[in-house]
């Protein structure tokens, strides 16, 4: 390894001029052996996640693991993790997690833990999502316990087990230091709420705006307003009164708690560190400062097995219904489209768009040249964004052959220039979205 370049490389990074940096952390890798080379592409690779290329990313990583002298195996097995969940691989990041959780270098596991439960809550797989997170709060290293018990009260809503939802809501608001509590008791009301138990949901969603001054959601309004209907008491102005005088501080924090959350890679010594694998968002639930969810509860519930807590998701059944829950959104649904319908076809018929298609290519070229999120330019339904932009050459210039419109779709054809001379030719199909258009592939003409 040339440690002149890799220092300099670790200087461009820090700088976040990660281009370069890149560039440079390659150039120090000696050629012929991946010995002595982790460290190198351990640094590449975190330079490629932070400019979001992540099928670069695990290409370097997957040549850091080749070197068995390298003693931070842990971290890039986690890192290259993370980059295969970015890139969409879940089979892949699951796989990489478990990896890194078996290498006796990976020191803090709940980073580990909670990117396992964010591929598998992706995977729609709740359950194991519930124990991956279940297992990131107990680590002792962890110093936001309580940002994996809330996301692990989502993993039970989403199993519609109510109960064990405002559990562990309820667990998240007794961690000492825990800052997001008006999140948390949204939460909480959504899950009381959905369990009927209206006083609680009316008291936990009103301390989450009186006492924690949170915006709650449209639907999180809705449910306070039919909890009001349901108990017919107002208890805001009650909590007003409790607001001014002195906090009372949280919940004693059970024995399980550890500090905070972050799925972020850890980095090893002179290697930066990776960008960080976003945890699923729950909606807000309720806990605030001691008054809600007995503690008992709570305990009961991280008494279970993991078995125990598999077979009751099993077991619970719905606790509300009717037909009217799902035909009021569909019958707004469609008075919606009515509207919109009328004011969008004759855009829609010309071809035209607001933003046009050469308007939508533009901002995505430039986003990808700077490192932006060109992600938002493209259709949500695209699943391989990144292996089509990475087709792409670093910085792109292009030129627009042509255009072929329609009502739905529109074809252009470019010409992309890499470097200062090599042309390449390409195919950009847009799809409408909404009155403008979306990216929906992009493929060579050769």
């Amino acid at each position: 390894m040339d440690r002149t370049k890799y220092e300099a490389a670790h200087q461009l990074y820090q700088g976040q001029n990660y281009r370069k940096a890149a560039r440079l952390f390659l150039e120090a890798a000696d050629e012929g052996t991946p010995l002595e080379n982790g460290m190198t592409y351990h640094g590449a690779g975190n330079c490629f996640m932070r400019l979001k290329r992540y099928h670069d990313a695990i290409v370097v990583y997957e040549q850091a693991l080749r070197d068995d002298s390298y003693q931070k195996r842990g971290t890039v097995e986690n890192n290259l993790a993370n980059a295969y969940l970015q890139n969409g691989d879940l089979s892949q990041a699951i796989a990489h997690f478990e990896a890194a959780l078996n290498e006796s270098s990976m020191y803090e596991p709940y980073k580990c833990y909670q990117g396992l439960a964010h591929a598998y809550f992706e995977q729609q797989a709740y359950e194991q999502a519930a124990l991956a997170y279940k297992n990131a709060a107990l680590d002792e290293r962890n110093p936001n316990p309580g940002a994996a018990l809330v996301n692990l009260g989502l993993c039970m809503m989403a199993l519609n087990r109510p109960k064990s939802a405002a559990e562990a809501y309820s667990a998240a608001l007794g961690v000492e230091g825990y800052n997001n509590r008006g999140k948390a008791l949204a939460n909480l009301g959504m899950a009381y709420y959905a369990n009927k138990d209206y006083t609680r949901a009316q008291r936990a969603l009103e301390e989450a705006q009186v006492m924690h001054h949170y915006q709650l959601s449209p639907a999180a309004a809705e449910v306070l307003a039919a909890c009001k209907q349901q108990t017919g008491h107002d208890e805001t102005s009650e909590l007003e009164e409790e607001s001014t005088a002195p906090d009372p501080g949280p919940v004693p924090a059970p024995v399980w708690q550890g500090e905070e959350e972050g799925a972020v890679a850890q980095p090893a010594p002179d290697a930066p560190a990776a960008d960080q694998a976003p945890a699923p968002e729950p909606e807000p639930q309720d806990q605030s400062t001691g008054q809600i969810g007995p503690i008992e509860e709570v305990d009961s519930f991280f008494a279970l097995s993991e078995k125990e807590i598999a077979r009751q998701s099993k077991q619970e059944l719905r606790s509300r219904g009717g037909v009217w829950r799902w035909l009021k959104p569909l019958l707004i649904a469609v008075l919606v489209i009515v509207i919109l319908s009328g004011a969008a076809l004759a855009v829609v018929r010309t071809g035209f768009g607001i933003p046009s298609t050469n308007t939508t290519i533009s901002r995505l070229f430039d986003a990808y040249n700077t490192g932006g999120d060109y992600e938002s330019y493209w259709t949500a339904d695209t699943k391989d964004i990144r292996q089509q932009m990475s087709a792409l050459p670093l910085p792109s210039r292009y030129t627009i052959d042509k255009t072929d419109t329609s009502a739905a779709t529109n074809a252009v054809s470019l010409t992309v220039t890499a470097g200062s001379s090599t042309k390449l030719k390409f195919v950009v199909t847009l799809q409408r979205a909404g009155l403008g258009w979306k990216v929906a592939k992009i493929s060579s003409e050769y």
